[in-house]
């Protein structure tokens, strides 16, 4: 038996994830349920026992609710089985999508009708459980059994292919450990795939209003100490230096009506931003298989610790031995449909006689992207530009410098994007038709929420002093960005005389997609992170806007199609309602959007 304090680092009553102090959402008898607000998580406190915890499992635990399911399975009779039955193939259907063969493990494994089914797919599974009798049972039928508590578990290090978690990971005392030694067995490019209770679902939200317990241990022999929200479970994937790939909806038919009532009832308010009031949920995390970082990124306010994919490297197509401006182009594939070879000899026609340029390629997270070239850039000022930017003129960097160098107070210089003059065919009509796809020009630094990272000027020094990039969101970095710099007292503008074009995809279908990722990306955020998501201003202005509520967003979306259906904007048209489309497909859990 594993000793309580080196099972229950829960000593101080804060949270297991970032250690912040929490506030009481429940209280009955010996037991608190403490919430942390930052993560979103929620725990038990007083941690239990050992002795009294093991008290719940034993021979009565096992009659009671594994016998007759493991007798079932081999005789293949009784509804209980068939439920069960149900519910394994579709996890397994589920989790043979991420890991399609080889040694898995299953962490708390039960009936382990899993198990069986996947050992008549061809899979190795091993188990971990606690049960005695459980155990027993099933290394009788040849099954590879890990006694014991998932906090340290009995494995080598890169053992498995896969690991499963259905329905186990609230049952443990320190959740984050558990995801740490699930990192450990893994291996490379393995996944973490698993299911567990919504804390922010409908049953939880009405039982906390009506004051029924969320742990009793004398009348619920579930024991829940741990409660996971979308937000808590990304967050405490990314500290066990997994890397989340998708958080969705456990899809299975719930077994009562009760629960068919709560799981439609809460998919439907989850379409609104924040609530997240899904019964359960699915979760998908996979160990990195290349380096943990280009860079240590120490002075990133909100980094992602999972490691950066091994496709990903740094080039350096323009150095200098003592360069004044760092140039940062993040690029996912190091073409962008020809895009980025054009600005990058452009960039060698520019009039900074100093300069370097950094490409990250290979990186889909942009935020990560930039910070790491930042972290390894060595101008004063930096300078970020899309893949797909193109720039106007030679001198149109140097006038952003000079605007840095002109008021110290300036943090974020940016420019007008403009459709370029040669632009035909979609590529003009998108920019001319889609809201801030194209800015006007100015004829005197003007503080404006235009200011974008296509064309963008910071001190580096700034850019340190505010945590850099946020590397937790997919989408909405740039009115974030400008948001830290003016809480930290610094000017966001736009510099007359600097133009530049960020081009969209030069075809209906790539555009179309592009715009339903980024719905997807802006509903996940609004459902991760809601604090990060900010509106902006459609002009020139000290920004930021006003936050607008769905209904408010909603309203404002269909009078856009129908201005622009009446405008014969078709283009416009189109991309609204795909990136709606992106929305309601990320709300319904179905997008694999991390």
């Amino acid at each position: 038996m594993t000793e309580a304090a080196e099972r229950n680092p829960l000593q101080d009553g804060n949270c297991l994830i970032c250690a912040a102090p929490g506030r009481v959402r429940q209280n009955h008898g010996p037991w608190e349920i403490r919430h942390c607000r930052w993560c979103d998580f929620a725990w038990v406190w007083p941690p239990m026992a050992p002795e009294e915890h093991q008290r719940f499992h034993g021979p009565e635990f096992f009659e009671r609710y594994y016998a007759e399911p493991i007798a079932d399975f081999y005789a293949g009779k009784g509804p209980l089985y068939h439920r069960e039955r149900v519910k394994k193939q579709w996890f397994l259907h589920y989790f043979s999508r991420h890991v399609p063969t080889g040694r898995v493990l299953d962490i708390g494994a039960g009936q382990a009708m899993f198990d069986y089914l996947a050992r008549e797919k061809g899979y190795q599974p091993s188990l971990v459980e606690l049960c005695p009798p459980v155990v027993e049972y099933h290394r009788s039928q040849g099954l590879e059994v890990f006694e014991g508590y998932p906090e340290a578990l009995g494995f080598e290090d890169e053992s498995f292919e896969g690991v499963a978690m259905w329905h186990s990971l609230e049952h443990v005392f320190d959740p984050l450990k558990t995801l740490r030694e699930v990192a450990r067995v893994l291996k490379p490019g393995g996944c973490l795939v698993g299911a567990l209770p919504n804390w922010r679902g409908l049953g939880t939200w009405l039982r906390l209003k009506v004051g029924k317990p969320l742990f009793d241990p004398e009348t619920n022999h579930e024991l829940h100490f741990s409660h996971f929200s979308p937000r808590a479970m990304r967050r405490a994937l990314l500290r066990a230096g997994l890397e989340p790939l998708e958080i969705g909806v456990e899809w299975h038919r719930p077994r009562c009506l009760r629960d068919r009532v709560l799981h439609h009832a809460g998919q439907m308010l989850s379409l609104f931003p924040g609530l997240n009031m899904r019964e359960t949920m699915t979760f998908v995390a996979r160990k990195p298989a290349g380096n943990r970082a280009l860079s240590p990124r120490p002075w990133v306010r909100y980094r992602n610790d999972a490691g950066i994919p091994s496709k990903v490297h740094l080039e350096r197509p323009l150095e200098h031995p003592d360069p004044e401006v760092s140039v940062l182009i993040p690029t996912s594939d190091g073409t962008r449909e020809g895009y980025l070879p054009e600005l990058l000899e452009q960039l060698r026609g520019q009039d900074l006689p100093r300069m370097e340029v950094l490409v990250v390629v290979g990186e889909n997270r942009q935020g990560r992207a930039l910070n790491t070239a930042a972290d390894l850039a060595r101008g004063e000022i930096l300078i970020t530009l899309d893949d797909d930017s193109r720039l106007a003129d030679p001198s149109t960097l140097s006038r952003l410098v000079a605007a840095l160098r002109s008021d110290p107070a300036i943090g974020m210089a940016g420019g007008s994007n403009q459709p370029p003059p040669d632009a035909r065919g979609l590529v003009r009509r998108v920019m001319e038709e889609m809201p801030r796809r194209s800015s006007p020009a100015v004829d005197r630094i003007t503080d404006s929420d235009m200011a974008e990272h296509p064309c963008l000027a910071m001190p580096r020094a700034a850019f340190m002093a505010v945590g850099g990039e946020n590397e937790l969101i997919p989408r909405g970095l740039d009115p974030y960005l400008r948001t830290a710099f003016r809480e930290a007292g610094y000017r966001v503008v736009v510099v007359p005389g600097v133009v530049y074009h960020h081009l969209p995809p030069t075809t209906l279908m790539r555009l179309v997609r592009q715009f339903f990722r980024n719905g997807a990306q802006s509903r996940y955020c609004s459902q991760l992170y809601p604090e990060w998501v900010y509106d902006t201003l459609e002009e020139h202005g000290a920004g930021p806007a006003p936050r607008v509520p769905v209904g408010g967003r909603a309203l404002r979306l269909a009078r856009g199609v129908a201005q622009a259906a009446m405008k014969g904007h078709w283009v416009h048209v189109a991309c609204r309602l795909s990136y709606a489309a992106g929305w309601l497909w990320q709300s319904l859990g179905r997008s694999g959007t991390c």
